[in-house]
């Protein structure tokens, strides 16, 4: 085993990296070094009974920026064209993780998933049975692809000043 030293050259940041304190830096699948504003562009994945649309709804009043809402039938190409531009934070439908392209544009964005407890939900709606089982494993399905693209987790249960709280803290903004 080599006991040379840990090269940590892309790691070290200078003054003059971050002295724009617009700009944050990011380490993940788009490589070391790659910029990208903190407050541009937010998702907020999870299922509607969640209170993705009360989260998405108080970060943007919070943020000064745009709530996107889609509808649960937006087509891919909708998300796609709502994830351009900046100044927002989108709602999408959990069924657009299907498509590869979706997950691809959702990247370019910070992505915060609101873990789901499907059997809380199916209860909530007054599933069970047959119904109940078939809606758990669509809401797992789906929670595993936001898995996929999210950047920041936030525990199921939790009350949308509560979730607004871990966004901004994800975000590094005291409340």
């Amino acid at each position: 085993m080599s006991r040379e030293r840990f090269d940590t050259t892309g790691f070290m940041q200078q003054r003059a990296d971050v002295a724009d304190a617009e700009r944050t830096m990011v380490f993940g699948p788009g490589g070391r070094g790659t910029t990208a504003a903190p407050v541009a562009r937010l998702v907020v994945l999870g299922m509607r009974e969640q209170g993705t649309e009360a989260l998405a709804g108080l970060a943007a009043s919070r943020l000064g920026l745009e709530a996107r809402i889609l509808a649960e039938t937006a087509a891919s190409q909708d998300v796609i064209d709502a994830c351009s531009g900046e100044g927002f934070v989108l709602v999408p439908p959990l069924t657009s993780l299907r498509d590869a392209s979706v997950c691809a544009a959702l990247r370019a964005c910070k992505v915060f998933h609101l873990m789901v407890n499907p059997a809380r939900i199916a209860a909530s709606k007054g599933l069970s049975g047959e119904s109940a089982e078939a809606f758990c494993r669509e809401a797992m399905e789906l929670d595993a692809l936001g898995m996929c693209v999210m950047q920041h987790p936030i525990a199921d249960g939790k009350t949308p000043d509560e979730m607004l709280e871990n966004v901004l803290e994800s975000l590094g903004i005291m409340s």
